[in-house]
């Protein structure tokens, strides 16, 4: 199997590049989750589309089925095809707003396509153009990526570093802020990884606007609907107020209280 972290990717990114390809974690390191309380956002592919996270926020979907083949921890998952298809919250909120708090976005994902529609393929955002793009995670190409607006409509910069997946398996992906620093974290979850992959850190300390924008999974519009994502995840998951490290891969579902 080739190895998805094993080339470097340099910008464009915020700041000074602090590093990349060192492993965090070990033998003796757990899976660190956040404070349930810091969720904002945890999809539920069960059934039907739902927030597991304590705010319970009402979710939609259009194009997006639950797949129950390509299942994750005997759980349901969240199918994408690549052609628009999303789920997204009902509603706008300011509780979206990253600005300047520590945040940490993370997700399994199972690409089944890596390359079409830009070569960008989003995973999670709070963007809509043109006057409330706020922030995207996605993968870019050969890379895992976070851009943001300071303004809501110029696009600041891009922070990323190397990722490639291979095609049907299981990944945990993790982007997070945390003091200053963006990092990116990825584990193959299929493979068994027992240490997670820290692809690379950032200075960022950008205040990131407050358009108060839906967040979308699988599917970003910039003013069309674009960079859609070509697969399954399980539980994406938006976290604002905290970036804990991961600190290894996990080895089951997020927790849902």
């Amino acid at each position: 199997m080739s190895n998805p972290f094993s080339r470097p990717f340099n910008g464009p990114f915020s700041g000074a590049y602090q590093g990349g390809n060192i492993l965090s974690g070990g033998g003796a390191a757990s899976f660190v989750n956040p404070t349930y309380s810091s969720v904002i956002v945890l999809l539920n592919s069960t059934t039907s589309y739902s927030d597991d996270g304590p705010g319970a926020r009402a979710m939609n979907s259009a194009g997006s089925v639950i797949d129950t083949t390509n299942t994750l921890f005997s759980l349901d998952t969240a199918g994408f095809d690549g052609v628009s298809d999303r789920v997204f919250t009902n509603a706008a909120s300011a509780d979206y707003n990253i600005g300047t708090s520590d945040f940490r976005i993370d997700t399994f994902a199972r690409f089944t396509a890596k390359t079409g529609n830009t070569n960008h393929r989003t995973l999670v955002n709070s963007w809509d153009d043109p006057s409330t793009r706020c922030w995207e995670f996605m993968y870019n190409t050969t890379a895992l990526a976070f851009r943001w607006t300071t303004d809501g409509s110029t696009i600041a910069s891009q922070a990323s570093d190397a990722f490639d997946p291979t095609l049907n398996e299981w990944y945990y992906l993790c982007v997070r802020r945390d003091g200053g620093e963006i990092h990116f974290h990825a584990a193959n979850i299929t493979q068994s990884d027992t240490v997670l992959t820290n692809l690379g850190s950032f200075s960022h300390s950008a205040n990131i606007h407050a358009g108060s924008e839906i967040i979308r999974f699988g599917a970003l519009r910039d003013p069309a609907w674009s960079e859609d994502y070509a697969g399954q995840m399980l539980q994406p998951r938006v976290v604002i107020g905290e970036g804990l490290d991961p600190a290894a891969p996990p080895t089951e579902a997020f927790p849902t209280s």
